[in-house]
C-alpha cells in the first residue's frame, strides 16, 4: 500500500481502470474527507453527508472510464457528490408540494 501513496491521482485512477481495487481503496481514503466537508458544507446534516459521500464514491468507481482527465478524479468526484446532493434536493422539494 505504500508504494500506491506515492503516486498520483492520475496513476490510481488508470490502475482503477485496469481493475486494481486497491489504487481505488487509495483514492477513496486521500479524497474521502475532502468530498464529506464539501456534502457537509451543502446539508448540515452528518448522517446524510455520509451517504452522499459514500454514493459519489460508488457512482465515480462504476463510470470511472467516463472521466476525461484522470489527474482531475478529486474535483470530478466532488462534483458526482454535489450532483447528488442537488438531486436530492430537488427530490424533496418535489415530496414537499405533493
Amino acid at each position: 500500500m505504500a508504494a500506491l501513496e506515492t503516486e498520483n491521482d492520475e496513476q490510481l485512477v488508470l490502475r482503477t481502470r485496469r481493475g486494481d481495487r486497491v489504487a481505488f481503496e487509495s483514492l477513496v481514503a486521500r479524497h474521502q474527507n475532502a468530498v464529506y466537508a464539501q456534502m457537509l458544507g451543502r446539508t448540515a446534516d452528518p448522517e446524510r453527508s455520509q451517504e452522499l459521500t459514500q454514493e459519489a464514491f460508488i457512482t465515480a468507481y462504476t463510470t470511472i472510464n467516463n472521466l476525461e482527465k484522470p489527474g482531475s478524479f478529486k474535483s470530478w468526484v466532488i462534483g458526482i457528490g454535489l450532483n447528488l446532493a442537488r438531486r436530492r434536493r430537488k427530490e424533496i422539494a418535489d415530496n414537499d408540494l405533493l
